[in-house]
């Protein structure tokens, strides 16, 4: 699935979550395509998840779309548009885990602890 708008690039998985004894391991979820050229790695806090919706493509195909509202830096509401498998397993993880720790949406990251 391919998107020219910078925010529906799919994102990928690259660190599980898991609270540790006296920190969080915080999910770190890497956005690439047109976002990843961006200069900036912390893209931001993911405050919600959106229901999912179900998207007919231009080539008839459908596809599941799901949008992460995070918050930057600045306070600035963006919104991460993540697409079919991504649906199934990124945000519905992130949907779990929202109300218990902080999830950080960036690219280019390594794993951290957050104490």
């Amino acid at each position: 699935m391919t998107c020219r708008n910078t925010m529906c690039a799919q994102p990928k998985l690259i660190l599980e979550i898991s609270p540790g004894q006296s920190s969080w391991i915080a999910k770190v979820v890497v956005a690439e395509k047109n976002i990843a050229r961006t200069a900036q790695p912390l893209l931001g806090l993911a405050l919600g998840v959106l229901p999912r919706k179900v998207v007919q493509t231009k080539n008839g195909t459908k596809s599941h779309i799901q949008e992460v509202v995070l918050i930057n830096d600045k306070f600035e509401t963006l919104m991460l548009k993540m697409w079919d498998t991504f649906v199934e397993g990124e945000c519905k993880k992130i949907s779990e885990i929202i109300n218990e720790m902080p999830v950080i949406i960036g690219k280019k990251f390594r794993s951290f602890i957050l104490q």
